[in-house]
């Protein structure tokens, strides 16, 4: 039931989508302050097909992405600027954003993680300092106050990076690099609440979790750690201290300081190692040492996207954050993500 009330959700999206717009995988460079468009099926030192960067572009430390492929919009959260830019999907260049959402009223303090929700029109944005999740109108810009926020003590939200909307269950997950955790959230949360459930505890291997994704057709939830260099895969129920019922990790695997993952349609995952320059591409079953099936090299991303990402939402960053269109993953200055 939850896989077909995916699909028709998705199909509603996909209707919008231009076949190359779906083709396209979108990374950010929170380091050289660009965000860089490569072919969906792009492998070693692939050359992008556009490049976003410049003055005009407001692009400051681009932590986290989200396309929204129904509106034709990139997301785009600028961490040294506490601000949020919006661009035409299919920018090129030194271009001015369609708007700009920014000023004391929205409360950011060092913004990373994104989330377009396209069915509510909503975007969330994972406050990093401000250990906060603050949820806006999807339009919103200029000094514009959140419709509400999660923060407070009762949350858990310890250095908020990455996040995943799951719509059909109606549930939000945030990954807390200070507090090694998950916790998860209803999607109407708002103030010093507490979570429905939390992923927490020595048996978890939780450490300094970045990317974050949620595949609801196997019922998984994916994370990736930065400390360790693993993608861990865990029953989509999971809570308290509970082992993962898989790990990559290992020589092969080429892993050192993975920042965000995403889920593709293909049963792909693909992770931003923010270290050593690279998109690492994986079956999503494969477990331990695994050889990466594709490896996009010679990118300092910050977040990823794709149009061919997996039913569902999520974010990340540089190759943090690794992002497909409509869906949201973790990275490793942020992911970011959006749920159609």
């Amino acid at each position: 039931m939850r896989a077909l009330k995916s699909a028709l959700i998705f199909a509603s999206v996909l209707q919008a989508i231009t076949p190359a717009v779906q083709a396209e995988t979108y990374a950010s460079s929170i380091t050289y302050d660009k965000v860089l468009v490569y072919a969906d099926d792009a492998d070693g030192n692939a050359t992008p097909l556009r490049v976003i960067i410049g003055p005009n572009t407001q692009i400051d430390g681009p932590g986290g992405l989200a396309v929204d492929s129904l509106h034709g919009e990139l997301f785009v959260s600028c961490y040294n600027t506490d601000s949020i830019v919006v661009h035409d999907l299919a920018a090129d260049g030194d271009v001015a954003p369609l708007r700009v959402l920014s000023g004391p009223l929205t409360g950011f303090n060092s913004p990373i993680g994104l989330i377009v929700d396209t069915v509510n029109d909503e975007l969330y944005v994972i406050d990093r300092l401000g250990r906060a999740v603050r949820v806006f109108d999807r339009t919103a810009q200029g000094d514009t106050a959140p419709l509400r926020t999660i923060y407070g003590s009762l949350t858990l939200l310890e250095l908020p990076k990455y996040g995943f909307l799951d719509l059909e269950a109606d549930e939000l997950y945030i990954g807390n690099n200070s507090g090694d955790s998950i916790t998860v959230y209803a999607r109407e949360a708002d103030g010093d609440v507490a979570p429905l459930r939390t992923l927490s505890g020595p048996q978890t291997l939780l450490d300094v979790p970045h990317g974050v994704f949620v595949d609801v057709v196997n019922d998984e939830l994916i994370v990736n750690n930065m400390n360790t260099a693993e993608v861990l895969v865990f029953s989509q129920s999971a809570s308290n201290d509970t082992a993962p019922l898989r790990i990559i990790t290992g020589t092969a695997a080429n892993l050192y300081y993975p920042n965000g993952l995403v889920l593709t349609r293909d049963d792909e995952i693909l992770v931003a190692e923010g270290n050593r320059g690279h998109i690492a591409v994986f079956r999503r079953t494969d477990q331990g040492d695994a050889t990466p099936i594709r490896d996009i090299t010679g990118v300092l991303a910050s977040a990823v996207t794709s149009g061919r990402a997996a039913f569902g939402g999520g974010s990340f960053a540089a190759p943090q954050w690794m992002f497909l269109d409509g869906f949201e993953s973790g990275t490793a200055d942020a992911w970011s993500s959006f749920v159609p």
